[in-house]
């Protein structure tokens, strides 16, 4: 779709997808997280419905004029504010389905949440496919509030659970998720600022190419572990028991999808020129971060879950403090600046996981020490025979 879009379109793109992640986690994606826990307590059925729509109230509103600003700033701005005005709607549409969707996952309908989620994505791809020459890059945008418009309508539809737990301030618990989620998404996207600053587009090109090699498996299956967590916590009677396992499936998961991305980026290395090999030598270092990605995304649930979310907080200031430093280390080498954000990962796996020892023993965090050993040890192999096979 890039082929149909001038550079600038393609930037203002870019700031509006930036806009999009960011109203994302601000509202739906922390109504999502708390939902299940709040709906089973007196009053919380009507906090969630009252708290998806303000939130697709904001998110709207907040896109709009984005894209209206965009529109101002490019030669065809009918049409490009038009494009981007499709993602004002997928966020709208992404927002107020959160009462059904808390309601499906309370159900534990995961299967019929899987199959329409599939067929909203293909059909919108059916769609948005022909629109291309036509739209150019706004059919990406099209793609994607088509998608989320036709999930939303999709949702099973289940009968209420009565509340078992009292009211605990469901609206508190929402705003607190949203801080913890800006922290969390400025730690993963913080380090981007001094990248492109300091190193230029090459390089922040390089690592971002190098960053969905590593990681384009890895964040949907986190997505898939934490909500199917996230909704047995919430409605269990004794969440410790389940956080366990839940670490020690992240671990093997995470080292799963190492081997993964190591194997994507060594075939990919034979059939893309050598100007790619940096970006696929990045990946190979980022994928060493996938087991503690999914230590921290599984511990982050189970603290939210027992309503400790301030816990993190110390955790994730210094994320986004190692985030731009890492990113400031480009201007010594890009190599040197993987390889912080790759200690920052692991700290932060780390540290999640000392919030929770009493609950986890001594045993996990050996493992957790095992496969950062075994992470570090799969991507030095892929670099070495890198070096020798390419």
């Amino acid at each position: 779709m890039v082929f149909y879009a001038t550079p600038r379109e393609v930037g203002l793109y870019a700031g509006a997808v930036l806009v999009y992640a960011c109203c994302q986690m601000l509202g739906q994606f922390a109504i999502l997280q708390t939902a299940v826990s709040i709906w089973l307590e007196e009053g919380g059925a009507a906090a969630i419905r009252r708290s998806s729509k303000v939130a697709a109230l904001l998110s709207a509103t907040a896109l709009v004029v984005y894209a209206l600003i965009a529109g101002v700033l490019t030669d065809s701005p009918m049409r490009l504010t038009l494009s981007l005005a499709g993602f004002a709607a997928a966020a709208a549409a992404g927002a107020l389905s959160q009462p059904n969707l808390t309601l499906a996952h309370l159900s534990g309908h995961w299967e019929a949440l899987a199959r329409r989620q599939s067929i909203a994505s293909g059909a919108s791809l059916i769609v948005a496919l022909p629109l291309v020459p036509y739209l150019g890059i706004g059919a990406g945008v099209a793609q994607t509030a088509i998608c989320e418009c036709l999930f939303a309508v999709f949702l099973p539809r289940t009968s209420e659970p009565s509340p078992v737990r009292p009211h605990a301030h469901p609206v508190r618990q929402i705003l607190s998720m949203s801080l913890s989620n800006l922290l969390g998404w400025l730690q993963g996207q913080a380090e981007r600022v001094p990248i492109g600053v300091l190193g230029g587009a090459s390089l922040l090109g390089i690592y971002s190419v190098g960053g969905q090699v590593a990681r384009s498996l890895a964040d949907p299956a986190a997505t898939g572990l934490v909500t199917v967590l996230r909704a047995r916590m919430a409605a269990s009677d004794s969440p410790p028991d389940l956080l366990r396992p839940a670490v020690i499936r992240g671990l093997i998961a995470g080292l799963s999808l190492q081997v993964v991305a190591l194997l994507s980026a060594g075939i990919l290395a034979f059939l893309l020129p050598a100007d790619w090999r940096p970006a696929l030598a990045a990946s190979v270092i980022a994928s060493a971060s996938l087991p503690a990605v999914m230590v921290m995304w599984s511990v982050s649930t189970y603290v939210v879950v027992q309503r400790q979310t301030r816990r993190l907080l110390p955790w994730q200031l210094l994320g986004v403090t190692l985030s731009l430093s890492g990113g400031a280390m480009v201007m010594v080498s890009l190599w040197l600046c993987l390889l912080v954000l790759l200690a920052r990962d692991w700290i932060g796996a780390f540290g999640r996981l000392s919030l929770v020892g009493r609950d986890l023993g001594s045993r996990v965090h050996v493992l957790t020490a095992v496969a950062l050993a075994s992470s570090v040890c799969l991507a030095s192999i892929a670099l070495f025979l890198g070096r020798l096979l390419v």
